[in-house]
């Protein structure tokens, strides 16, 4: 398969376009999987872009069966942080909260959300993932609570608002869960 296209620069609609194409050639989307999580540079950047788009943006209906090695390589590997910012995005959206190793990506997110090198959207991606733990798991929402509680101090503005609301939406969540539970 020829990926020319990932030496050059990329916009948002080649992206997109190539996005619909791996979202119809599974044999297009293993090809770039494999590039997104198998290198560190601008071609990995590309390919998890394009992956992304597939997934989120083009109903790629093959893409479940790449939650598992996906879930592997983001808690095993390390990422540029634009891959890993999009590789995270994907692995959301194909819900890895009922994986068997969902445990190991809730303390990579951890670990991710206190890293002062991490960009904001990991940071965030990390968030999000502390919130599913939560949602998913209600009894560990005084955990998940605590943790973005001591996460907030690492920046202002946005940051703490996001954090704010999610600790909000936990604790209705708690609330609900507890009434549930008698």
């Amino acid at each position: 398969m020829n990926f020319d296209y990932l030496e050059k620069g990329m916009g948002v609609k080649d992206a997109l376009s190539y996005g619909q194409m791996a979202a119809q050639n599974q044999e297009m989307f293993s090809a770039l999987f494999e590039i997104a999580i198998g290198s560190l540079d601008k071609q990995s950047d590309k390919a998890a872009w394009i992956i992304y788009k597939a997934v989120l943006e083009c109903d790629c209906a093959f893409a479940p069966q790449y939650m598992e090695p996906l879930l592997h390589a983001l808690i095993e590997r390390s990422f540029t942080p634009a891959a890993q910012r999009e590789l995270l995005k994907v692995l959301l959206s194909l819900k890895p909260e009922r994986a068997d190793r969902f445990g190991q990506l809730f303390d990579r997110a951890q670990a991710w959300m206190f890293d002062v090198n991490a960009e904001a959207a990991i940071r965030y991606a990390a968030l999000n993932v502390i919130e599913l733990a939560g949602k998913t798991y209600p009894e560990m929402i005084p955990e998940c609570w605590e943790i973005i509680q001591d996460a907030k101090a690492l920046a202002e503005g946005p940051w703490q608002r996001r954090c704010k609301k999610v600790q909000e939406g936990l604790n209705r969540k708690y609330q609900k869960w507890n009434e549930k539970k008698g």
